[in-house]
């Protein structure tokens, strides 16, 4: 009878356990998604400043660092939103081919701010590290 008894709380204690974590990743995929709305409407906000003044350089400068990490942290919160990482990493390879160029068309019309391919490639490589670390967990984890 006793041995029942404990099985049955067991049982018990395993299912309250699923659903805590089924409840806290629900939970964080819906802080990471509040993030990338956030995070997005930032960067579109600040892609639509005329004339913002960054440390400018022909090729590498600040302005291309901010332009890798301000993608990077889109990428990053785009995977995490996901629950299924797998997912959210195919998304992103899909996003890391057309965001960067729209940002850079969007930009067209603004005073002060113009088409640049390096950006593109600055925010690529954003795009590109978080799918690299994120599609090798993947393959590890089916290792």
């Amino acid at each position: 009878m006793e041995t029942h008894l404990l099985r049955k709380k067991e049982k018990e204690k395993r299912v309250i356990l699923s659903l805590s974590k089924d409840i806290i990743l629900k939970m964080k995929t819906k802080i990471y998604k509040i993030l990338f709305i956030v995070w997005s409407v930032l960067i579109l906000t600040l892609s639509s400043i005329p004339s913002l003044s960054v440390m400018k350089s022909p090729i590498i400068g600040m302005d291309k660092v901010a332009h890798f990490t301000e993608y990077l942290i889109f990428a990053f919160l785009f995977v995490k939103m996901h629950k299924d990482v797998r997912k959210g990493v195919k998304r992103l390879l899909i996003l890391a081919c057309t965001i960067p160029i729209l940002d850079e068309l969007h930009q067209i019309p603004i005073l002060g701010r113009d088409f640049s391919f390096y950006d593109i490639l600055a925010d690529t490589w954003g795009f590109l590290v978080v799918i690299f670390v994120y599609w090798s967990k993947c393959i590890k984890a089916t290792e």
